[in-house]
C-alpha cells in the first residue's frame, strides 16, 4: 500500500511496516492489547474507499476497543485470557445493544 495512501486513510504509516501480510506467519503479540491494535491495523488497510464511511468506521472500531475491550481484556497475554474476562465483557456489550 502506498504511503500516500496510508496517511490520506489516517493511518500512522510507520506502523503499517510492522504488520504482517495474510499470507505471512501468524502475528506475535505478547497480550490482547498489542493483538488489537494489529488486527486493527489490518482491518482499517482493508476498507473500503468512501472517506466518510471509512472514517465512521474507524471511530467506531477504536471506540469499541478502547471503552468495551481493553479495559479488560488488554493487559492478558493471549493465551491466557480467563473466560470468564471474555464472558463478561460479552454481557456488557450485549446490556448495550
Amino acid at each position: 500500500m502506498k504511503r500516500s495512501s496510508v496517511i490520506s486513510r489516517g493511518i500512522d504509516s510507520r506502523s503499517v511496516a510492522s504488520v504482517k501480510s495474510d499470507d505471512e506467519s501468524a502475528v506475535t503479540c505478547e497480550t490482547f492489547g498489542a493483538f488489537a491494535e494489529q488486527w486493527k491495523l489490518l482491518k482499517l488497510l482493508k476498507l473500503g474507499t468512501e472517506f466518510k464511511q471509512r472514517q465512521n468506521t474507524r471511530v467506531q472500531i477504536e471506540r469499541y476497543l478502547r471503552k468495551d475491550l481493553l479495559p479488560s481484556l488488554g493487559h492478558f497475554s493471549l493465551d491466557q485470557i480467563p473466560q470468564q474476562e471474555v464472558l463478561v465483557v460479552l454481557r456488557t456489550l450485549l446490556c448495550h445493544l
